[in-house]
């Protein structure tokens, strides 16, 4: 749950991916937290942090291929 706070940790997500960004981020954390002991004092702020991170992501450029 750290790194959900870490602004270096956080920085270095680029993308919107599930396996190496933020969206696979916010999975496995809520999978580990509903595997705790008392998973609902985790919702909160993982949901918190998921609608943060999704408010701030903004996809790259689209890149135009020539054909």
């Amino acid at each position: 749950m750290r790194v959900l706070t870490d602004s270096a940790c956080l920085g270095r997500i680029t993308d919107a991916s599930l396996c190496h960004s933020w969206a696979g981020l916010l999975t496995i954390t809520s999978a580990i937290a509903d595997d705790s002991a008392a998973p609902d004092r985790f919702i909160r702020s993982v949901s918190a942090r998921g609608i943060t991170l999704f408010r701030a992501f903004r996809p790259p450029p689209a890149r135009i291929v020539a054909t």
